[in-house]
Protein backbone atom coordinates (compact mmCIF):
# COMPACT_ATOMS: atom_id res chain seq x y z
CA UNK A 1 0.00 0.00 0.00
CA UNK A 2 1.07 3.21 -0.73
CA UNK A 3 2.01 5.29 2.65
CA UNK A 4 1.19 8.79 0.37
CA UNK A 5 -2.13 7.89 -1.12
CA UNK A 6 -3.21 4.54 0.85
CA UNK A 7 -3.88 2.85 -2.87
CA UNK A 8 -2.77 -0.71 -2.12
CA UNK A 9 0.07 -1.91 -4.93
CA UNK A 10 -1.34 -4.39 -6.79
CA UNK A 11 1.61 -6.54 -9.12
CA UNK A 12 0.82 -9.72 -10.54
CA UNK A 13 4.90 -10.66 -11.98
CA UNK A 14 4.14 -13.21 -15.38
CA UNK A 15 7.77 -13.39 -16.74
CA UNK A 16 10.92 -12.41 -16.86
CA UNK A 17 12.89 -11.81 -19.74
CA UNK A 18 17.03 -12.66 -20.02
CA UNK A 19 19.65 -12.13 -22.11
CA UNK A 20 23.18 -11.93 -20.16
CA UNK A 21 23.38 -9.46 -17.68
CA UNK A 22 19.91 -8.02 -18.88
CA UNK A 23 17.27 -8.56 -17.06
CA UNK A 24 13.19 -7.28 -18.15
CA UNK A 25 10.49 -8.38 -15.73
CA UNK A 26 7.37 -8.28 -16.96
CA UNK A 27 3.93 -7.79 -14.82
CA UNK A 28 0.58 -6.72 -14.84
CA UNK A 29 -0.80 -4.40 -12.47
CA UNK A 30 -3.99 -2.67 -11.24
CA UNK A 31 -4.47 0.52 -9.98
CA UNK A 32 -7.26 0.55 -7.36
CA UNK A 33 -8.15 4.30 -6.71
CA UNK A 34 -11.43 3.89 -8.59
CA UNK A 35 -12.96 3.61 -12.35
CA UNK A 36 -14.06 6.94 -13.86
CA UNK A 37 -16.64 7.58 -15.97
CA UNK A 38 -14.74 8.14 -19.07
CA UNK A 39 -11.73 5.34 -18.56
CA UNK A 40 -10.77 3.27 -21.22
CA UNK A 41 -9.90 -0.32 -21.24
CA UNK A 42 -6.40 -1.33 -21.93
CA UNK A 43 -5.74 -4.59 -23.37
CA UNK A 44 -5.25 -6.79 -20.34
CA UNK A 45 -8.78 -5.02 -18.70
CA UNK A 46 -10.01 -1.94 -17.39
CA UNK A 47 -7.64 -0.30 -14.87
CA UNK A 48 -5.33 -2.68 -15.62
CA UNK A 49 -1.67 -2.17 -17.30
CA UNK A 50 0.74 -4.39 -18.26
CA UNK A 51 4.62 -3.81 -17.57
CA UNK A 52 7.23 -5.01 -20.36
CA UNK A 53 10.21 -2.42 -19.64
CA UNK A 54 9.49 0.62 -20.53
CA UNK A 55 7.83 4.12 -21.63
CA UNK A 56 8.55 7.53 -22.22
CA UNK A 57 4.55 9.44 -21.40
CA UNK A 58 4.47 12.71 -23.06
CA UNK A 59 2.80 15.82 -21.59
CA UNK A 60 2.07 18.97 -23.82
CA UNK A 61 2.58 22.66 -22.38
CA UNK A 62 1.96 25.08 -24.89
CA UNK A 63 3.22 23.68 -28.09
CA UNK A 64 4.68 20.14 -28.41
CA UNK A 65 8.09 20.45 -27.98
CA UNK A 66 10.52 19.26 -31.10
CA UNK A 67 13.70 18.39 -29.55
CA UNK A 68 16.62 19.35 -31.95
CA UNK A 69 14.48 22.01 -33.69
CA UNK A 70 13.28 25.83 -32.49
CA UNK A 71 9.94 26.83 -31.42
CA UNK A 72 9.36 30.36 -30.78
CA UNK A 73 10.37 29.97 -27.16
CA UNK A 74 9.09 32.80 -24.47
CA UNK A 75 12.77 33.39 -22.94
CA UNK A 76 12.75 36.84 -21.24
CA UNK A 77 10.83 39.62 -19.87
CA UNK A 78 10.94 42.20 -23.39
CA UNK A 79 9.45 38.58 -25.00
CA UNK A 80 6.39 38.50 -22.70
CA UNK A 81 5.70 42.22 -23.66
CA UNK A 82 5.96 41.93 -26.81
CA UNK A 83 3.44 39.21 -27.04
CA UNK A 84 1.08 41.09 -25.17
CA UNK A 85 1.42 44.26 -27.00
CA UNK A 86 0.94 41.53 -30.62
CA UNK A 87 -2.32 39.86 -28.82
CA UNK A 88 -3.85 43.67 -27.67
CA UNK A 89 -3.19 45.24 -31.38
CA UNK A 90 -5.26 41.52 -32.36
CA UNK A 91 -8.19 42.80 -30.19
CA UNK A 92 -8.19 46.05 -31.15
CA UNK A 93 -8.39 45.11 -34.53
CA UNK A 94 -11.40 42.66 -33.75
CA UNK A 95 -9.35 39.75 -34.79
CA UNK A 96 -9.42 36.76 -31.97
CA UNK A 97 -5.77 36.99 -30.52
CA UNK A 98 -5.25 33.79 -29.84
CA UNK A 99 -6.02 32.05 -33.63
CA UNK A 100 -3.00 33.50 -34.51
CA UNK A 101 -0.21 33.80 -31.77
CA UNK A 102 -0.48 30.44 -29.55
CA UNK A 103 0.70 28.77 -33.14
CA UNK A 104 3.71 31.04 -33.00
CA UNK A 105 4.73 31.23 -29.44
CA UNK A 106 5.67 28.61 -26.61
CA UNK A 107 5.36 29.31 -23.32
CA UNK A 108 6.35 26.17 -21.84
CA UNK A 109 8.43 23.25 -22.28
CA UNK A 110 6.70 19.63 -22.39
CA UNK A 111 6.53 17.49 -19.14
CA UNK A 112 8.52 14.02 -20.34
CA UNK A 113 7.77 10.80 -17.85
CA UNK A 114 10.32 8.11 -18.46
CA UNK A 115 9.66 4.47 -16.77
CA UNK A 116 11.79 1.75 -17.39
CA UNK A 117 13.05 -1.30 -15.34
CA UNK A 118 11.89 -0.18 -11.72
CA UNK A 119 13.09 3.39 -12.48
CA UNK A 120 11.10 6.81 -13.17
CA UNK A 121 11.38 10.36 -13.46
CA UNK A 122 10.71 13.38 -15.19
CA UNK A 123 12.59 15.24 -17.74
CA UNK A 124 12.35 18.37 -19.53
CA UNK A 125 13.61 19.50 -22.91
CA UNK A 126 15.85 22.91 -22.54
CA UNK A 127 15.29 24.73 -25.91
CA UNK A 128 17.57 27.80 -25.12
CA UNK A 129 21.17 25.29 -24.94
CA UNK A 130 19.41 22.22 -26.77
CA UNK A 131 19.53 19.61 -23.87
CA UNK A 132 17.68 17.14 -22.09
CA UNK A 133 17.31 17.83 -18.63
CA UNK A 134 15.97 15.33 -15.78
CA UNK A 135 13.95 16.68 -12.88
CA UNK A 136 14.86 16.33 -9.93
CA UNK A 137 18.84 15.23 -11.43
CA UNK A 138 18.91 11.70 -12.09
CA UNK A 139 22.94 9.72 -13.38
CA UNK A 140 21.03 9.27 -16.35
CA UNK A 141 22.27 10.14 -20.39
CA UNK A 142 19.05 11.16 -22.03
CA UNK A 143 19.55 11.60 -26.02
CA UNK A 144 17.42 12.06 -28.67
CA UNK A 145 17.11 9.32 -31.85
CA UNK A 146 15.28 10.11 -35.63
CA UNK A 147 12.75 8.30 -34.03
CA UNK A 148 12.19 9.04 -30.11
CA UNK A 149 14.85 8.75 -26.73
CA UNK A 150 17.68 6.75 -25.60
CA UNK A 151 18.45 6.65 -21.67
CA UNK A 152 21.96 5.35 -20.96
CA UNK A 153 21.58 3.68 -17.38
CA UNK A 154 24.78 3.31 -15.18
CA UNK A 155 24.51 -0.37 -15.29
CA UNK A 156 25.99 -0.24 -18.43
CA UNK A 157 22.18 -0.70 -20.45
CA UNK A 158 20.74 1.56 -23.05
CA UNK A 159 17.02 1.55 -23.59
CA UNK A 160 15.49 2.98 -26.88
CA UNK A 161 12.22 4.16 -27.04
CA UNK A 162 11.37 4.53 -30.59
CA UNK A 163 7.76 2.76 -30.61
CA UNK A 164 5.32 6.33 -31.12
CA UNK A 165 1.53 6.41 -29.72
CA UNK A 166 -0.18 9.56 -31.02
CA UNK A 167 -3.11 10.52 -28.92
CA UNK A 168 -5.18 13.83 -29.15
CA UNK A 169 -8.51 15.78 -30.55
CA UNK A 170 -8.83 15.20 -34.33
CA UNK A 171 -7.53 19.06 -35.45
CA UNK A 172 -4.29 18.38 -33.02
CA UNK A 173 -2.58 14.62 -32.59
CA UNK A 174 0.85 15.03 -30.70
CA UNK A 175 3.26 11.73 -29.53
CA UNK A 176 1.66 10.87 -26.40
CA UNK A 177 4.63 8.22 -25.88
CA UNK A 178 7.29 6.32 -26.92
CA UNK A 179 7.21 2.59 -26.36
CA UNK A 180 10.67 0.45 -25.84
CA UNK A 181 11.84 -0.80 -28.76
CA UNK A 182 15.28 -2.30 -27.79
CA UNK A 183 17.56 -3.00 -24.52
CA UNK A 184 21.06 -3.22 -25.21
CA UNK A 185 24.15 -4.00 -23.20
CA UNK A 186 27.52 -2.34 -23.53
CA UNK A 187 29.28 -4.86 -21.61
CA UNK A 188 28.21 -7.78 -23.05
CA UNK A 189 26.79 -6.82 -26.85
CA UNK A 190 23.68 -8.51 -25.37
CA UNK A 191 19.99 -7.14 -26.79
CA UNK A 192 16.67 -7.75 -26.58
CA UNK A 193 14.06 -6.72 -29.14
CA UNK A 194 10.34 -5.53 -28.67
CA UNK A 195 7.62 -5.32 -31.87
CA UNK A 196 4.83 -3.84 -31.83
CA UNK A 197 1.63 -4.35 -33.95
CA UNK A 198 -0.17 -1.12 -34.86
CA UNK A 199 -3.83 -0.44 -33.58
CA UNK A 200 -6.39 2.50 -33.68
CA UNK A 201 -8.75 3.59 -31.36
CA UNK A 202 -10.96 6.51 -31.48
CA UNK A 203 -13.35 7.26 -28.52
CA UNK A 204 -15.56 10.33 -28.80
CA UNK A 205 -16.74 12.67 -25.58
CA UNK A 206 -17.83 15.67 -25.00
CA UNK A 207 -16.34 17.69 -22.18
CA UNK A 208 -17.43 20.97 -20.43
CA UNK A 209 -14.63 23.73 -19.41
CA UNK A 210 -13.23 26.64 -18.95
CA UNK A 211 -9.84 27.50 -20.13
CA UNK A 212 -7.16 29.86 -18.83
CA UNK A 213 -3.79 30.54 -20.39
CA UNK A 214 -1.01 31.30 -18.51
CA UNK A 215 2.86 31.97 -18.97
CA UNK A 216 4.98 29.76 -16.55
CA UNK A 217 7.96 32.40 -16.45
CA UNK A 218 9.03 33.80 -13.05
CA UNK A 219 10.02 37.21 -14.05
CA UNK A 220 9.68 40.54 -12.17
CA UNK A 221 6.15 41.65 -14.08
CA UNK A 222 3.08 42.31 -12.40
CA UNK A 223 -0.20 40.28 -13.82
CA UNK A 224 -1.06 41.69 -17.16
CA UNK A 225 -4.46 41.66 -18.85
CA UNK A 226 -5.47 41.94 -22.41
CA UNK A 227 -8.97 43.05 -22.90
CA UNK A 228 -11.25 42.13 -25.94
CA UNK A 229 -14.35 44.06 -25.81
CA UNK A 230 -15.92 41.98 -28.92
CA UNK A 231 -15.52 38.33 -27.89
CA UNK A 232 -17.90 36.97 -24.97
CA UNK A 233 -14.82 36.38 -22.51
CA UNK A 234 -11.97 38.08 -21.26
CA UNK A 235 -8.60 36.38 -22.06
CA UNK A 236 -6.06 36.78 -19.85
CA UNK A 237 -1.76 36.17 -19.78
CA UNK A 238 -0.68 35.96 -16.66
CA UNK A 239 2.95 36.54 -15.52
CA UNK A 240 3.15 35.01 -12.34
CA UNK A 241 6.34 36.04 -9.86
Amino acid sequence: MSPATGVPQIDIPLYEIKANDISIPVSISYHASGIKVEDVATPVGLGWTLNFGGVITHSVYGLADKPGYTNNIIKSSNHVADLMTKIQYSCDLHWKPWASYTTLDDTQSDRYVYNFNGKTGVFRYNSVNNEIVTVPYAPLIIETTSDGFKIKDTDGLIYYFEAKESSGPSHSIYISAWYITKVESQITGSAVNFKYKSMNSYSEYVTSQKVSRGIGYDYDLPPSQVICNHLPDIERIYNPR
